[in-house]
């Protein structure tokens, strides 16, 4: 996959805040693990224990509340808006569903093609609802609700491993690293994540995609990545300036 260099703001490009604009600190100091976002809350994990931190979109910490496992990674469905899937900490294939209360109504074992396809390192929904899009080490998948197998999306070159992808609009963003780098790009522009730096959650809401980082393991940033037709370059900068952004309130 070709990666250009990062690009400017296009014409007409304006600082306008983020409606996704928030830091936060887990309350048991833990690390996040996976985060969505249903564009009013946060809905946050840390893969360590079964509990669901809820924020205002703002970082505002709001509640916490007992889930049914423990829960790694877990995505919102920004097209039906009535669910969420979830991964488990487990190197199980399997992908949960999960209702607007995050109450568990599902679970489907997927229908993997090689072994190393048995870990799954994340799982969303498709651009229509109607399937997963899968990210294992060295594949993007995808597959029906029911887990049945549908295509290869790309297997990688040697060298990289898959961490997470996600379909927006007409975009299509990828997070991988290679030659001990991290690289995030959005339909192949994009450039290298600075050290230090982790990204927990593609966050995709209509034609838009945020991002949750983890900087200094237990400080969570929910930035945007693409958002209104531009490439938010400044992800591939400093993260310090970005805490002052966040600090007046915008991440732009």
């Amino acid at each position: 996959m070709a990666i250009g260099l990062p690009v400017p703001p296009p014409r007409g490009f304006t600082n306008a805040c983020s409606p996704l604009c928030a830091s936060i600190t887990l309350p048991n100091c833990a690390a996040v693990s996976g985060a969505a976002w249903t564009g009013e809350q946060i809905y946050a994990v840390d893969g360590l224990s079964p509990r669901v931190y809820v924020f205002r979109s703002d970082g505002l910490y709001l509640d916490r509340f007992r889930a049914i496992r423990v829960y790694r990674m877990v995505r919102f469905d920004d097209i039906n808006k009535n669910r969420f899937a979830a991964t488990d900490v487990s190197c199980s294939p399997r992908v949960f569903i999960l209702n607007s209360r995050f109450e568990e109504i599902g679970g489907v074992a997927l229908e993997t093609q090689t072994f190393s396809d048995r870990i799954v390192l994340d799982a969303g929904y498709n651009r229509d609802g109607s399937g997963f899009l899968v990210t294992h080490p060295f594949s993007l998948r995808v597959y029906a609700l029911d887990g049945s197998f549908v295509s290869t999306v790309t297997r990688n070159p040697v060298g990289r491993q898959f961490l997470h992808w996600a379909e927006f609009g007409l975009h299509r963003a990828l997070n991988y690293t290679e030659n001990d780098r991290t690289y995030i790009t959005v339909d192949r522009v994009g450039g290298i994540v600075p050290e230090c730096v982790a990204l927990k959650a593609f966050i995709p809401m209509e034609n838009n995609l945020y991002g949750a980082f983890n900087v200094g393991f237990i400080y969570t940033y929910f930035i945007p990545i693409y958002e209104n037709g531009a490439l938010n370059t400044s992800i591939f900068g400093s993260f310090s300036l970005i805490a002052d952004n966040i600090s007046t309130g915008c991440c732009n």
